[in-house]
């Protein structure tokens, strides 16, 4: 099921949660809709399952308009952040609940909710209650109960939340392979860029209600069309180094210069932390603070109001207070405007 969302608007009295937004989700892919709280991501989950009917604009299921439709009428599988469980239910009762609100006969009900625990491996907990499970199990007796109808498509409102921080790994690991699995066209709410980049095919990047860029995971690392999308994507975040634009040059602050087709401004050069590196030449800065990261070893230069940092190769050392030389690559840089549109440097 392929989703298109045509400038679709959400507004509370005076608020603006959603604006104007423009997207298509193709069909069978997961699809992550990111950004910090307050971005608009839920508000959009909920219009696209019909729990919030938009203040403007409209949204196709293939080229069927739902955009008026209650959510039962959309061949929609929803789970919530909390699960929604039914605690006085089995395993087995809770995932069948969908299936007898509809009717379906009590043997072909049982006979579908057991192949959709075996499909989310909890098959041998079918007689448990939902005080008895892990978080873990919890979650996948949610996501059983929503693709037990067999939805063409599934939406995910932050069901990795409430998890700690080994067990979120598996279950989006277990997502992605029960979503590929069904080749079901899946949308998943996450403030977590982690989670996001690691399991989808597309993410949608939000901020104060709008579209930021919507790419695939690698471009939004690599290739950021705003200042936004740079410095909210990966951690460490980007460095920013000041720079001018004379006379269609770039002039950086590594001591090389570069050709580019804009106006002269005053604007910011970013540089991710792993293409910073000491050298003999370049930007000086003072080493303030060297840091363990896992493997991998920080350093954080500059001063107070302008901090930048950067990986040490295998066998570089640092000390605080230490002044070092800094350079980075002409093709790992990206220019922004003061506006914080990106500016495309000539190739």
């Amino acid at each position: 099921m392929t989703i298109t969302l045509h400038n679709i608007s959400m507004k509370f009295n005076n608020t603006t949660a959603v604006n104007q937004l423009s997207v298509t989700i193709p069909k069978g892919e997961l699809v992550s809709i990111l950004g910090p709280s307050g971005c608009g991501k839920s508000t959009t989950l909920f219009m696209l399952a019909g729990l919030y009917e938009p203040t403007g604009g409209s949204i196709l299921f293939n080229d069927k308009d739902v955009t008026k439709l209650t959510p039962e009428k959309r061949g929609i599988g929803m789970v919530f952040q909390n699960y929604a469980l039914y605690p006085h239910m089995t395993v087995l009762q809770n995932i069948m609940f969908p299936l007898k609100m509809h009717k379906m006969k009590k043997a072909e009900a049982k006979k579908k909710a057991i192949e959709m625990a075996k499909l989310v491996e909890i098959d041998h907990l079918l007689d448990r209650k939902p005080s008895m499970l892990s978080g873990g199990q919890q979650q996948r007796v949610a996501i059983a109960r929503a693709l037990v109808r067999e939805p063409e498509i599934l939406l995910l409102d932050e069901p990795l939340s409430n998890l700690d921080a080994r067990l979120r790994l598996t279950m989006r690991e277990e997502i992605r392979r029960i979503q590929q699995a069904l080749k079901i066209t899946t949308v998943f709410v996450t403030h977590d860029q982690e989670e996001a980049l690691s399991i989808s095919d597309h993410v949608l990047l939000m901020n104060q209600g709008k579209l930021m860029q919507f790419d695939v995971p690698s471009n939004l690392y690599d290739e950021p069309n705003h200042r936004f999308v740079a410095s909210f994507i990966g951690s460490p975040s980007m460095n920013y180094f000041d720079a001018e634009i004379v006379d269609g040059t770039l002039k950086t602050p590594f001591g090389y210069d570069l050709a580019i087709e804009a106006p002269n401004q005053s604007v910011q050069i970013a540089v991710r932390p792993e293409n910073l590196y000491l050298s003999t030449s370049g930007l000086k800065e003072e080493v303030r603070l060297v840091e363990r990261v896992g493997k991998d070893t920080l350093a954080v230069i500059g001063n107070d109001t302008a901090k930048k940092r950067l990986f040490l190769q295998k066998g570089e050392t640092v000390e605080v207070g230490q002044a070092v030389y800094v350079q980075a690559d002409k093709d790992t840089i990206r220019v922004f405007q003061k506006t914080g549109e990106r500016i495309y440097i000539k190739e």
